[in-house]
């Protein structure tokens, strides 16, 4: 592999992980308005999602991340922003895995102090023909969680 195509790769892993913050913050803020067909373009169709630790479903597929997305989390979270950091990706041919550091803050209702989450994802992708997708994503909570005073 050339270290243009290692670049390449590298990057588009990366781009992955900005555009599911950019789009799940968007449905929560947007009560789920626009669906979540880009998240077709994060995700393998049999892709597994486990936020538990961050209180929320196991899910695997397509339809079922979406639905968490546009539905289950818009109902209890009124606004939520993703920071991801310190990603460490390695490559192997056409798989990858992928560690990420999280900064997210979020509120339940309109006008209520955000409540900081830190964690870490851990993430296994998959080249397919459309580019790098993620195959499995896990999220491991930190020690903060907690309702920041304004």
């Amino acid at each position: 592999m050339t270290k243009y195509a290692a670049d390449n790769d590298l990057t588009e892993i990366s781009n992955l992980k900005y555009v599911y913050g950019e789009v799940i913050d968007r449905l929560v803020r947007d009560s789920g308005a626009g669906g979540g067909d880009e998240l077709k373009t994060v995700f393998t169709e049999d892709a597994s999602l486990d936020l538990v630790e961050a209180g929320l479903p196991y899910v695997e597929g397509h339809d079922a991340i979406i639905e968490l997305f546009t539905k289950m989390l818009p109902a209890g979270v009124n606004w939520m922003w993703h920071a991801f950091s310190n990603p460490l990706i390695t490559i192997t041919g056409d798989s990858a895995t992928g560690h990420w550091l999280l900064l997210a803050y979020s509120t339940e209702t309109a006008g209520a102090a955000p409540r900081a989450t830190v964690g870490r994802y851990e993430e296994e992708y998959v080249r397919t023909a459309q580019g790098w997708r993620a195959s499995k994503v896990k999220f491991h909570r930190g020690a903060l969680y907690q309702t920041l005073q304004a």
